[in-house]
């Protein structure tokens, strides 16, 4: 009986001990060069640009569909694009900039359609490279479905860094041009891709089953806090490919009512950002360069009506 209690023990405790071991690993080489590597600069760029500021949170929608110069010598602000993957979660969105935010900000929060259904402002495979790569010791940020989640995703990552052989090799990064740490501009806004080609992305069939209501109860929390720092919040909405549109019009319908429900601070209505194909990169979410400004001009009309 004694064996078996030890055998049992060790038969426990060694998935563990592996996986922490890799949890503790060091990036491969070259993996600080790609694209989720640039948290570490949009992290940067909240603790230092000065005021009057526009902090604009979201996924790739931001990252691949904005022009903040644009922004600035049209409002005479000082943009910081935090986009960068949906799959983060607006969970974890919000927490990471609640530090960083300063009395006066203006805070323009487009998210993915795929975020307001089903778990996914929970976020998904990113987290675990964030948390235990880039952005160490801020697990006790985490709420319990985000922690949930988490641990979902963490053996796949941990078995990611097994992969020894690949400390051998000169570069381990996404081969693209395009997705890297050294793709986005001072402000936050990737550009490397402006002027690439359409590559006629596939049309989103479904953005979810079930809606979350929780998206609703965090973004009015966020919108509390926000005032106690006599900063605002501007719910707008992000660039969506025409076809992809029309495969999901009642959910967007049904979305957007449920946000005017809230009383959040809306700016922008939904459909005015539906893009044609022509103009989408490489997702429904993602711009060309001449879809980039056509976006962000948009974006500028809906801000001039609120910021003075």
């Amino acid at each position: 009986m004694k064996k078996f209690i030890i055998h049992f023990f060790i038969f426990i405790l060694f998935p563990i001990i592996v996986l922490l071991v890799a949890i503790s690993l060091p990036p491969f080489s070259g993996e600080r060069n790609t694209f989720l590597y640039s948290k570490i600069e949009k992290d940067s760029l909240l603790k230092i640009t000065k005021e009057q500021r526009l902090i604009l949170i979201g996924g790739s929608n931001l990252a691949l569909g904005l022009n903040s110069q644009m922004i600035k010598d049209s409002l005479n602000i000082n943009p910081i694009n935090t986009g960068l993957d949906c799959n983060i979660g607006l969970s974890y969105m919000i927490k990471n900039t609640i530090p960083y935010i300063k009395r006066n900000d203006v805070v323009v929060i487009s998210l993915e359609y795929e975020q307001f259904y089903d778990k996914n402002m929970y976020g998904g495979y990113p987290n675990p490279i964030i948390e235990f790569s880039i952005s160490k010791g801020n697990l006790s940020r985490l709420d319990y479905n985000q922690f949930i989640n988490l641990m979902k995703q963490t053996p796949s990552f941990c078995f990611s860094k097994l992969k020894i052989w690949n400390y051998f090799k000169d570069s381990y990064e996404d081969k693209s041009i395009n997705y890297k740490r050294n793709s986005f501009n001072n402000y936050g806004d990737h550009v490397t891709h402006w002027y690439s080609p359409s590559l006629k992305p596939v049309s989103t069939k479904s953005i979810g089953k079930d809606f979350n209501p929780d998206i609703i109860s965090t973004l009015m929390q966020f919108n509390n806090f926000l005032k106690t720092k006599n900063s605002k919040l501007f719910i707008s909405f992000p660039p969506f490919q025409k076809s992809s549109f029309d495969n999901n019009r009642i959910k967007l319908r049904y979305l957007y009512t449920q946000i005017e429900k809230s009383n959040l601070p809306i700016i922008s209505y939904y459909e005015n950002y539906v893009m044609p194909d022509s103009l989408m990169f490489d997702s429904p979410y993602h711009l060309i360069k001449n879809g980039v400004d056509i976006r962000t001009n948009k974006l500028i009309i809906d801000l001039k009506k609120v910021i003075k």
